[in-house]
Order: C-alpha cells, then structure tokens, then sequence
C-alpha cells in the first residue's frame, strides 16, 4: 500500500521512536512511515512498515512514495544505487558543515555505479555520507532535471564524479565536500544553476564543465573552497559563467578555460605552491572580465592565448 506523507528510514532502537514520531507533528496531512530497524527491538505504531536494513530499501522508499514525500533515512549503513524519479525529500541524518570540513557518517550510502541518479525535479537530497565502492559513474547524477536541491552531503571516492549535473537547469549544490573524486563536480550542456559553499578538494579537477555552444549557460559558482586538485576550475566551450568569491589552494591551474566568452572572474583568491601552474589561464577567451582579484604562488598569475575584447583590471 502506498502511504502519503513522510517516510523514515531508521537503524537503532526504540530509543529512537519518540523522536521519530515527533518529527511528524508538523507534516502535512496524514504522514505515513519506513522504519528500518536493525537490532528488530523497536515498538512501532499500527499501520507502520517495519523492515529491516536490506539492500535496496531506501529504492523501495522511493517507489512507494507520492509525489511530495518526504524520507527520512536514519542512522545505519546502507548499500544500494538509488533510482529517483519522482519528487520527494531524502534527508539522512548526517551533519555537514562544508566551510569548516566537519562531517559525521551518521547516514552512510555505499553505492557501487550511482549513489542517487535523479531524473525528476523538485528533488531534494542532504544528510548522506556517500562512498563509492564499485563503478564509475556519480555520487549524485542529475540527468535533465530543474529546480533540484543537493546539500549537506560527503561524497568521496568515486572515480568519475562526485556530482555531475547533465542537461539540467535551475538547480543548487550547497554545503557539500566533494573529495577524492575524479571530477568534484562535472557539469554538462547545464544552464542556471548555482554552485554555492561546498569545499571540493583532492579531486582530478575541482569543477569541470563542457557545453556544446549552442545554449547559454548562465551557471554561478561561488563562494567555495577547492583545493590540492590539477584544475580547480576547468571551462570548456562555455558562455556567460560567473566565478566569484572562491578560494582555490594548492592547485596545479586554478581557473583554465578553452573557447569561452562572457565570462565573469571576480574576487577569487587564487593561490598555488610557488613552483608551477598558472592563477588564471586561457585560449580563446573572448569579451571576459577578470577583476580584482588575488593571484599569489602560482608561476604564471594569467595567461591567455587567442583571446580578444577582454578586460583585465585590479587583479
């Protein structure tokens, strides 16, 4: 049967279960529940699922829920690739703060080919220790999507990407470390989204975009942290991209672009080892705008090649 309302998912005791239950009192509607108990000692009210953790259990969340739903998914392990295509909430019950790199691993998510592949919009996903274990695909996939919310999430190991955004638009990536990934974030062919306070580090690049050049981007990356990756930031036949207030450490180039016009680089404190590298470095940039900002221990602060119509100020 398929219940409307909001769902929770939880490891533990039946410590957990006042808690829990009062967590629906501000839910809209009749609120439904997914209780996932491990040690199968909780008391549950009539008319609630109890299951156990099995593989697969947060997907069969998913494909229960209505339209709207909210899931919560408590302390535990889980191993599963996660399918989303509808819109609901998925909160898990791990603390992130991006600024500071603290995380806990209260909800972790062990996924071999996809954490969670999103084809739906409205969609909201934090609170997850992630970490991949098999394939190369993504942490977090959003595969033509809009107005999707990723936030609060640790996303580490995974050889290919840790977010990757395709084809979507509108969409917010806030508050999550992304490390030790092939790209931290990888955005293809995506316009208006924000890419705002998430520390990405120790990654192949930092953030990584490719368009096709027959659409106007308009992305916005700010105010995030990258570090001790080969590019922090890497665009690639993109327009009308903004980049400001970052701070990029410790990487081989911080900001590299190939074929890009209109793009925006303002107060970004860039700053590399002393040995090697470039601040800012270009071919075929045109009618850009580079404005004060820090370059510092890079052996080349900017460069750019084949580039007209630009400006160059207060840096």
């Amino acid at each position: 049967m398929k219940i409307k309302g909001i769902y929770v998912l939880v490891v533990g005791g039946a410590m957990l279960c006042t808690a829990l239950l009062a967590m629906s009192v501000n839910a809209q509607g009749p609120s439904g529940f997914v209780f996932i108990d491990e040690n199968g000692n909780g008391q549950f009210e009539a008319g609630e699922w109890n299951s156990t953790a099995y593989p697969g259990v947060i997907q069969d969340a998913v494909d229960n829920a209505s339209s709207g739903d909210t899931i919560y998914v408590w302390d535990g392990e889980y191993y599963e690739d996660v399918i989303v295509n509808k819109t609901v909430t998925i909160i898990g019950n791990t603390t992130i703060d991006a600024m500071s790199y603290s995380y806990g691993k209260n909800t972790s998510l062990e996924y071999d080919e996809f954490g969670f592949w999103v084809e739906a919009d409205n969609v909201n996903i934090s609170g997850f220790y992630m970490w991949c274990m098999g394939y190369d695909q993504s942490g977090i996939h959003l595969n033509g999507t809009q107005y999707c919310n990723i936030s609060g999430n640790m996303i580490s190991g995974d050889p290919s990407d840790g977010i990757c955004i395709e084809n979507s638009s509108h969409n917010m990536i806030y508050n999550n470390i992304i490390s030790q990934n092939g790209y931290g974030i990888w955005l293809i062919n995506s316009s208006y989204n924000t890419i705002k306070m998430n520390n990405i580090n120790d990654n192949i690049c930092g953030i990584f975009y490719r368009s096709s050049r027959n659409m106007a981007s308009w992305n916005t990356i700010i105010y995030n942290n990258i570090s001790y990756s080969g590019h922090g930031i890497y665009l690639e036949g993109t327009d009308n991209e903004t980049i400001t207030g970052n701070e990029l450490w410790y990487n081989n180039d911080g900001i590299y672009m190939e074929v890009c016009e209109n793009i925006s680089i303002s107060h970004n404190n860039i700053s590399g080892d002393g040995h090697y590298g470039y601040g800012i470095d270009a071919s075929g940039l045109n009618n850009s705008k580079i404005l004060y900002n820090n370059i510092t221990a890079h052996e080349h602060g900017i460069s750019i090649e084949e580039g007209h119509n630009n400006i160059i100020d207060h840096n």
